[in-house]
C-alpha cells in the first residue's frame, strides 16, 4: 500500500498519510468488509483513491523525486547495473502518473491487467492499453536518452 501511495503521490510524507487514512477507514468499515471478496484488491483500490485525493489536495506542493528515496532503488552491486537503474527511474519519472501506476503495479506489485483495472476501477482493455503506452513512452526516451 505504501509503494502505491508513493509512487502515485511522489512524497513520503504523502503517501503516509495515504496509508493512515486507509487504515483508518479500514478501522471505520470493518463490518461491511464482510462482504469485501477480495481484500487485497479492495486495499489496492482504497489507496489508489486516497492518493489521488491527497493529490489534487496538494496540487501546488512540489513533489521529491524518485532518487531521493533509496528503498526504492537497486541494490548497490555492479556499478553499470546501478547507473541502469538510475536512468530508467529517471525515465519512469517522466511518464504521466496513470502510466506510472500502471508500470508499478504491473512489474513491482505483480498484477494483471484485469486485476490492475479492478483495483483501479478502470477497464482490463484501459489498464493494459496504459501499460503498452508505457513501454512505448520508455523505449522512446530510451532511444533519445543513449
Amino acid at each position: 500500500m505504501f509503494g502505491l501511495a508513493l509512487w502515485q503521490t511522489g512524497n513520503v510524507e504523502d503517501a503516509a498519510e495515504v496509508v493512515q487514512e486507509a487504515f483508518i477507514r479500514l478501522a471505520e468499515e470493518r463490518e461491511s468488509l464482510l462482504a469485501v471478496r477480495d481484500p487485497r484488491w479492495w486495499l489496492l483500490k482504497l489507496t489508489h483513491r486516497l492518493a489521488i485525493d491527497v493529490t489534487r489536495r496538494l496540487r501546488t506542493r512540489a513533489s521529491e523525486p524518485i532518487e531521493a528515496h533509496p528503498y526504492l532503488r537497486a541494490p548497490e552491486a555492479d556499478p553499470d547495473e546501478v547507473l541502469d537503474a538510475r536512468r530508467v527511474s529517471g525515465l519512469v519519472a517522466q511518464l504521466s502518473p496513470k502510466q506510472r501506476e500502471v508500470i508499478y503495479l504491473h512489474i513491482f506489485a505483480g498484477m494483471s491487467h484485469a486485476e490492475i483495472g479492478r483495483s483501479l476501477g478502470i477497464p482490463t482493455f484501459t489498464a493494459a492499453s496504459r501499460y503498452r503506452t508505457a513501454l512505448a513512452n520508455l523505449r522512446r526516451l530510451l532511444m533519445r536518452n543513449p
